[in-house]
């Protein structure tokens, strides 16, 4: 996935920091799709996809800070978003 893809759900963009020396990019975006694990042992509520608005943070990648290599998961509020970005390894700050 790129960041080009991602744009247009961009509602905040903060920094962080990999290995106190390389910088990277966090994404909040908004969707209106809870993906489900797929897997047909779990149960329903979880194996299987809910539509719904959610927030999912995104990570640029160091080397190509072009495209997305990582998800800190999928919340319910924009708030709860917030602060699973805030509390991940490397969060500097919020930049717009």
């Amino acid at each position: 996935m790129t960041v080009e893809e991602i744009k247009p759900s961009i509602r905040k963009k903060g920094i962080g920091i990999y290995g106190g020396t390389t910088n990277y990019d966090i994404y909040i975006c908004a969707g209106d799709t809870f993906y489900g694990t797929g897997d047909y042992e779990d149960d329903p509520q979880i194996a299987n996809d809910k539509k719904g608005l959610c927030f999912t943070v995104y990570f640029s990648d160091i080397l190509n800070p072009d495209r997305i290599n990582a998800s800190a998961g999928q919340y319910e509020s924009y708030d709860k978003a917030m602060e699973a970005a805030e509390n991940t390894d490397g969060f500097i700050r919020w930049i717009e």
